[in-house]
């Protein structure tokens, strides 16, 4: 997306360009065929330059040693230093590097200090190569500048429902969240199998479910959706339906078929509505009368339920994206986690009071600090992989329409052409065959009246056609 914003919109728009401080092109290799291409563009030179582009390249000891392709690195491309900010070869020891801060995705606030440094690896474009560190050691944040006040930074409730919440110890937190959707106490009896639970290769994935019975036996499919998905109506169907059919076992009475919530916690626009949260019930009403077909008090007793709509699954949507209110309200305290991965002080809403604690980022280990880093920048790469797409799909339809459109305008320009030339020229033909006609029927009478003797004077006198005409004619 940054080479597309780079190489087109900018140079559509200049007046944005000029107001940019600088690029950094993560993920791609920038070279001197781009800039000669694009001579809008200019490549840093020092630390100093504003209004650029800067690039480098990171490779392994190992790597280089080797000789291992490189799919980022492209030839004839352009790397600028970022310890010493030079183009050349100067070597550069590592013991230069004074460290590096990390950053929380989604509150952009500082989450530790890297110091100490453990490997050194290969940095360079091809052109060049020096040394550099790449895995730091983390530092307590208690250490950075003396933060006293620094917020606490939170885990982010993807992963916590992937990694964290699936601990018993941990299910207060998952059965305040569950309890205050559903606003009715609920009390995890275990956790099931599902999509979500497989700790499998794709970690990158954009979507994270956790399935749970309760003591009454209900199942609660709680989804983490991402990045848009047209269909997500359907799938969220198609999973409830697997759990009904799943969940009972062959020949068993349909009585015994479980109750599935389920919860789907979408960062996208889904829809089109104006709230945040939607409440999905499935009932029978009379097409004649109106009616809401109910439950016979003998249903309502065997299936421990007050409305039919307690027998069929139940959806509820949290489209948190923009939320961005905090109050009193504990599904509103829910919503502002959700959004922001920050818990206020004076949040009291039930589990998030345990989750202050329990997904606190200072108290994960080492090894598990490492996998969440690693998983916030596997999904921060696959945004930028999405949006990219996005972009590249905009601007190939829009080059697209735009050639249709004009190929069409074109066609339907000659159409309209031709059918008002036709007409035009109909109608300017009839009006010079009338004039035509008109001066043929003049001079036939002018000569016969020359026949007659008369002169011009007396012709245009008996005619009323001027004399000059009459000369002519």
């Amino acid at each position: 997306m940054t080479s597309i914003v780079l190489k087109k919109y900018f140079k559509e728009h200049p007046d944005y360009y000029q107001r940019m401080v600088a690029a950094s092109v993560i993920g791609h290799a920038v070279t001197k065929d781009d800039l000669a291409a694009n001579l809008h563009l200019k490549f840093a030179t020092g630390e100093s330059d504003t209004g650029a582009i800067i690039s480098w390249n990171t490779e392994g000891r190992k790597s280089v040693e080797e000789n291992a392709p490189n799919l980022v690195l492209l030839s004839n491309a352009i790397s600028i230093n970022p310890l010493n900010w030079k183009l050349d070869d100067t070597y550069v020891p590592a013991s230069e590097n004074l460290g590096s801060l990390l950053v929380d995705d989604k509150n952009l606030t500082v989450v530790c200090v890297c110091e100490e440094i453990i490997p050194e690896t290969f940095c360079g474009s091809g052109i060049f190569a020096y040394l550099c560190p790449v895995i730091l050691k983390q530092q307590s944040i208690a250490s950075v500048d003396n933060m006293e006040k620094k917020k606490r930074t939170f885990i982010s409730f993807d992963w916590a429902l992937k990694h964290l919440l699936r601990e018993k110890a941990n299910h207060d937190v998952l059965e305040g969240f569950v309890s205050v959707i559903l606003r009715k106490n609920i009390k995890i009896q275990r956790l099931l199998e599902s999509e979500g639970n497989k700790d499998d290769a794709d970690a990158k994935s954009n979507r994270v479910d956790l399935l749970a019975e309760d003591e009454r036996g209900d199942l609660l499919l709680i989804e983490v959706q991402g990045e848009p998905e047209f269909a997500y109506f359907q799938r969220m169907l198609f999973g409830a339906s697997k759990l009904v059919t799943e969940y009972i076992e062959s020949g068993e009475n349909y009585e015994h078929v479980k109750r599935v919530y389920s919860i789907n916690i979408v960062y996208f626009d889904l829809g089109q509505g104006e709230d945040c949260v939607y409440e999905g019930r499935t009932e029978f009403r009379g097409l004649t009368k109106g009616d809401v077909l109910e439950l016979s008090p003998f249903q309502k007793q065997t299936f421990k339920a007050d409305a039919v709509s307690d027998l069929y699954p139940r959806y509820i949507i949290l489209k948190v994206n923009d939320f961005n209110r905090w109050s009193r309200d504990s599904l509103d305290q829910w919503l502002y986690f959700l959004s922001h991965t920050d818990i206020p002080d004076d949040a009291d809403a039930p589990g998030l009071r345990e989750a202050r604690v329990k997904l606190d980022l200072m108290r994960m280990g080492r090894d598990d600090r490492v996998l969440y880093d690693r998983y916030l920048m596997d999904r921060a790469i696959l945004r930028n992989q999405m949006a990219t797409a996005r972009g590249e799909g905009y601007l190939d339809g829009m080059d697209h329409g735009m050639r249709d459109g004009l190929e069409k305008g074109i066609k339907e320009g000659m159409e309209k052409g031709i059918k008002e030339g036709i007409k035009e020229g109909r109608e300017k033909g009839i009006k010079e065959g009338r004039e035509e006609g008109r001066t043929v029927e003049q001079r036939r009478i002018v000569q016969a009246m020359r026949e007659k003797g008369l002169t011009d004077s007396q012709i245009a006198s008996f005619t009323g056609i001027a004399e000059d005409v009459v000369a002519e004619l």
